[in-house]
């Protein structure tokens, strides 16, 4: 199919090569006309969306969202990652029984204020993006879980502690100095990844987050932590390589036993149902 058939004419010798056609018989063909247009291209994934309620547009060239996708209002899963977006528009607030979005490997620089109805996201994953702000609205969401790994974030909105769902929340490889204080109210936390940040110092009083167990803050710029975050928490692991501060420091923490306690209560419960366990001292040489 689109293969080029050579043409041949009958004399009265026989046939004739294609050689001895004329230059405009034997020149190739005209390029086929461009593609469908983006509504039909993505008529099928979007009809089919209508009844699974879940769209996947990943890889497809956009430099905008189609409209038609505004008209689904039953949809719970969106997922344009790897695609051209740089913006996304009022319109996304019409999905309002969307759950789970992801907008990974684009080019946003911005997010709506709209963005703060859709009240029933509870997953938001943004990595790989050029991020430097975050909406207020963003606070009245019910996520679960966020995701901003590798944007180039330098603060984050007071509004974010009141995401009192919140149990996994992801800010690696962006260039935040500090967190606002609000974020100490995130008392469902899990796991809180900072990563590769540029971080000189944590807020004091961690006694609201009981339900932290995991925290991630290697590659940044931490002197000591603070007492509370080991005395006041069920931490139970940390990554601390390539901050300011050693090993020796961090055994000289008040809560270092503490946090060693349960540590190793996590460690033996890994090995006992055979999982491969890292046992140094949070990355600390």
């Amino acid at each position: 199919e689109g293969s080029y058939n050579t043409l041949t004419t009958t004399t009265k010798m026989g046939c004739t090569s294609s050689k001895d056609l004329p230059e405009t018989v034997n020149s190739p063909p005209k390029p086929a006309p461009s593609g469908p247009s983006p509504k039909k291209k993505y008529a099928r994934q979007i009809a089919l969306a209508e009844k699974t309620r879940v769209l996947a547009l990943r890889e497809s060239g956009l430099a905008k969202l189609p409209k038609a996708v505004f008209q689904l209002v039953g949809l719970r899963t969106l997922d344009v990652s790897v695609n051209n977006l740089s913006h996304l528009p009022d319109e996304l607030q019409k999905l309002r029984n969307l759950q789970s979005l992801s907008i990974c490997d684009n080019k946003l620089v911005s997010l709506p204020h709209s963005l703060g109805l859709l009240v029933s996201l509870a997953s938001l994953t943004l990595d790989n993006n050029l991020l430097k702000e975050l909406p207020v609205s963003l606070g009245e969401l019910g996520l679960v879980k966020l995701s901003l790994k590798n944007n180039k974030l330098e603060h984050l909105p007071e509004s974010i502690g009141s995401l009192s769902k919140l149990k996994h929340l992801d800010l690696s490889e962006n260039v935040l100095i500090d967190l606002p204080d609000s974020i100490v109210k995130l008392s469902a936390l899990e796991q809180l990844n900072l990563n590769g940040n540029r971080l000189t110092d944590l807020f004091n009083d961690w006694t609201r987050m009981q339900a932290l167990r995991m925290l991630h803050l290697a590659n940044n710029r931490i002197k000591c932590l603070p007492p509370s975050l080991l005395t006041d928490t069920p931490l139970d692991f940390m990554e601390l390589q390539g901050n300011l501060l050693t090993r020796k420091q961090f055994e000289e923490h008040r809560g270092f036993q503490e946090f060693m306690a349960r540590r190793k209560r996590r460690i033996d419960k890994e090995l006992a149902s055979g999982m491969k366990i890292n046992t140094n001292l949070c990355g600390l040489e």
